[in-house]
C-alpha cells in the first residue's frame, strides 16, 4: 500500500507531465495567446512567431488594454472577456488593425480561464480577409457589367 508521502509524489508528477503537455501545446499554436482580466489588465502573454504586436510582453503584462489598443478593438476585448467569464462560453469577433505599416484582420476567442479572466487566442486571418474581399470586388464588378 501506497505512502502518504508516495501518493503525493506520484500527484505531483502527474500535475508536472500535465503542466508539459499543456506548455507544448501552447508552444505550437501560432496564435498570440492572452490572459486578460476582466477589467481588461493584461496578465499574460504568449506572443505568436511572426505575427506583428502592438507591444512586447514586458510592456503588456500588467496594463490595461485600452492603454494598447484602438479604444473600438479595447471595447471589444473588454465584451467578450465579460461575456466568455459571466456565460462559459467562448466569444469570438474580428477586428482590423494597422501594425508596422501593414494593417492586419484577426479572429479573437475569449475563453473563460478563472473567475475574473479569460484566455483569448488572436489568429491572423489577414490572407484570408484578402482573398475574401478580391472576391466580393470581383462579384461586384462582374454584376456591375451590362
Amino acid at each position: 500500500m501506497p505512502t502518504e508521502l508516495e501518493d503525493l509524489r506520484a500527484r505531483v508528477a502527474a500535475l508536472e507531465a500535465e503542466a508539459t503537455r499543456l506548455r507544448a501545446l501552447l508552444e505550437a499554436t501560432p496564435d498570440l495567446v492572452v490572459r486578460v482580466a476582466t477589467d481588461g489588465t493584461y496578465r499574460d502573454v504568449m506572443e505568436a512567431r511572426g505575427m506583428p504586436v502592438v507591444a512586447r510582453r514586458e510592456e503588456r503584462v500588467g496594463r490595461p488594454v485600452q492603454d494598447l489598443l484602438p479604444l473600438p478593438i479595447a471595447a471589444a476585448y473588454l465584451r467578450a472577456v465579460t461575456a466568455a467569464v459571466e456565460t462559459g462560453a467562448t466569444q469570438a469577433f474580428e477586428y482590423e488593425l494597422r501594425l508596422e505599416g501593414r494593417t492586419g484582420y484577426y479572429e479573437a476567442r475569449a475563453s473563460r480561464s478563472g473567475a475574473d479572466e479569460a484566455v483569448v487566442l488572436v489568429r491572423d486571418v489577414s490572407e484570408r480577409k484578402r482573398v475574401e474581399l478580391a472576391l466580393e470586388r470581383s462579384e461586384a464588378s462582374l454584376r456591375s457589367r451590362p
